[in-house]
């Protein structure tokens, strides 16, 4: 990514991306691994906030993608 004080601006304005720094995550991953407390928590969430409903629940999934599009879910938070 560049800025526009690199490209000889006053570095007052809002960073601009460059074309060549296009992040791999836009690609369809192509392995995915979601680790055993992630699926502890999502289920936990689920079960105390919309068990015997048709609610939806909502969180956050951390993780990383790596060389090649392999996903590694590490972390999860529940929304409200």
């Amino acid at each position: 990514m560049t800025t526009d004080a690199a490209n000889g601006g006053d570095g007052g304005s809002a960073p601009t991306t460059s074309s060549s720094a296009t992040p791999s995550i836009l690609a369809t991953p192509s392995e995915v691994t979601v680790h055993p407390l992630v699926l502890l928590s999502v289920v936990d969430h689920h079960t105390r906030v919309a068990r015997d409903t048709r609610k939806r629940v909502v969180g956050v999934l951390l993780g990383e993608v790596g060389s090649g599009g392999r996903v590694d879910v590490t972390n999860s938070f529940a929304g409200d």
